[in-house]
Parts: structure tokens; sequence; C-alpha cells
């Protein structure tokens, strides 16, 4: 009796256990919890498997289809580089000329025609036209062409071919080819059989271009310029008869020398043509670079052209540019016609 109240007396009892070990010190309750907890998930099973089940989020809802994405806009090009290209293009184009067509020519009409057109205030967009139409004006030039009425056709698919594969828009590319189609001397005379009618306004970028190409005709560039001309085709330096207008009274100061503006007088009167030149006259003339006695005496492509553009001008700039190299032209001419008379 003593011994079992001493192993009583020695077992712990719930209190005085840990929590742990007082829980597992009660089986009953510990069986309970764990029936509950049985009891607990097999009613969840239950529950999720008589569920029915969702249908994927794709099978119940129409997707729609992306947005079209907006077409971007190819960026312009650079202006810089497409000039570039447009010079190496135009200098190949232009390199089995005389000096007087050369790239060269090309350059000086550019530079001419970016200074009427500041004087014009004209924009960036007028100015790239401008400077693309004086680069390419003469790229067939219908004086060197074995056929000279079809130059212009060829010009014309010359720029297209071109101009576009640069990345330059229809629209500016058409603008060119006006120009260059408009520049010409030629179309502004008079046809033999009087047909034709009045030319269509030049557009503005046109009466640049043309002012600046008929600006390097005349001066000393355009003196140097024309017997370069006549000297590749054989011509003549000049006919008796092309010297007689230049022998006139007036265009003396009297004592053997020529009257300029320094000298406090007007410059003398330009010689003029004794009759007026047609197209298919000017034509026969120069078509396909006629040699020596087929094309005219270098001095008189002076009176059929050279002497009447200051007239022809379409900008007030090109009048006024026009005056001095016209002026130092006369007086050329005039000490031409003294050296050939023997008189200085």
């Amino acid at each position: 009796m003593q011994d079992r109240e001493t192993d009583a007396a020695k077992r712990p009892r719930g209190r005085d256990l840990a929590p742990s070990q007082a829980f597992w010190a009660h089986p009953y309750l510990t069986i309970q919890l764990l029936f509950l907890l049985l009891l607990c998930r097999c009613r969840c099973h239950s529950a999720t498997a008589a569920a029915p089940s969702a249908p994927p989020a794709a099978a119940t809802s129409t997707r729609l289809p992306p947005p079209p994405r907006a077409k971007m806009a190819a960026p312009p090009p650079d202006r810089t580089a497409v000039l570039a290209a447009v010079e190496r293009a135009s200098a190949a184009a232009l390199a089995g000329n005389d000096g007087s067509h050369s790239y060269d020519h090309a350059a000086r009409v550019r530079a001419n025609a970016l200074r009427l057109a500041a004087l014009e205030g004209l924009g960036p967009d007028s100015a790239y036209v401008i400077e693309l139409a004086a680069l390419l004006h003469d790229v067939a030039d219908w004086k060197y062409a074995p056929n000279g009425a079809a130059a212009g056709a060829s010009a014309e698919a010359a720029v297209k071919a071109l101009l576009p594969p640069l990345g330059i828009d229809a629209a500016t590319v058409e603008r060119v080819v006006d120009v260059i189609a408009r520049v010409g001397f030629k179309d502004e005379l008079p046809s033999a059989d009087g047909g034709g009618g009045p030319l269509p306004e030049l557009s503005i970028e046109a009466k640049v271009v043309q002012d600046a190409d008929r600006l390097d005709a005349i001066g000393a560039i355009g003196i140097a310029r024309c017997f370069t001309f006549g000297g590749r085709f054989d011509r003549p330096l000049y006919d008796p008869a092309d010297l007689e207008p230049l022998r006139a009274p007036s265009a003396s100061d009297g004592d053997g020398g020529a009257r300029t503006a320094s000298d406090g007088a007007s410059p003398a009167p330009a010689p003029v043509a004794a009759a007026a030149l047609t197209r298919e006259q000017y034509m026969a003339q120069h078509a396909g670079g006629r040699p020596g006695a087929a094309g005219r005496a270098t001095v008189g492509h002076f009176h059929d052209k050279l002497l009447r553009l200051p007239g022809m001008m379409k900008t007030a700039g090109g009048r006024r540019l026009a005056e001095g190299r016209h002026a130092f032209m006369v007086q050329f001419l005039q000490q031409l016609a003294r050296e050939v008379d023997g008189q200085v």
C-alpha cells in the first residue's frame, strides 16, 4: 500500500506537465479531436467534388483582335545627302560635255539660283526644288543630243529615274521636272508657223532657275562659255556682218573708246538682231552640235541670244544682276570690233 502511494506520488499530475505532455496525457480528448478533423476533411472534399468546374476563361470570353497598327510614315530623306547624290549624278551626266556645259556650269547656276531665291524671299521647300532643278537642268541638253527634239523626254526620264530612289516624293519630283522643262531659251522663241500660242505662267521656282541659267550665259563667264562652245563645234569666231551693229557711232565716245558707266555715261545700247529668230532656225543652228558652217558663228550667237537675255529676265533680282553683266558684254563686243578693224 505504501508502495502504491509512493508510485502515485511520483507520477506527475496533469497540471504539472508541459503543454505537449498534458495533451497526450488525456487519450479520450485526443481521439475526439482527431475524429473532428477527419470529419471536416471529408466534408470539404465532398463539396469540392460536387461543385461544377468553371470552364477556362479563354472558352467563355471572346478575345478581340488587336487594333491595326497605324502605318508609320517613312522619315523624310536627309536633304544634304540627297543633294550630294544629285551632285554626283549631275557630274557624271555632264562629264562628256565641253566646259561651256560642264558640271561647273550647273554648280554656278545653283549658286545664282540660291541667291535669287533669297532675294525673292522663298522658303526652304522652294529652295530645295530650285537646287535640284539647277543641278539637273542640263543632264540631257538637246544641243548635245543626236536628236535634239527628243532630249526633253530624255531629261524627264533621267530625273524620274534618279530622284524617287533617293526618297524624294512624287510631288517634288514633278515640280523639279516642270522647272527643267521650262528653263530653255528656245521655248520662248516664236514658231515658224506661228502656232503654239502663249506659254503657261512659270512657277516661281522655274523663274528663278531660268534667270540663274541666263545669268551664267552673259557677262564675263558668258563670253567664255560662248567661245568655248563655238570652239568645241568648230564654229567661226565671227561673220563680218555680225560686227556691223557694233560699229554704230552711238557705241563710241568719239575717240575710239567705248563708253562705260565709270565715264559717267550709260552703257552703250545693246546691238539688236536684224530679224526675229524662230525656234526652228535656232534649233537648226545648234541641235546635235552642228559643226562648222552648218552652225552660227560665235559672235552671231551674241546677237541671237545673249544680248536679248537681260530683257527676258523674270525676277527683279535677275534683272538687276543682269545689268552689270550685260554692260560688260557690250563693251567686250565693241572692243572686239575695233580690234578687228585695226582701230586699237
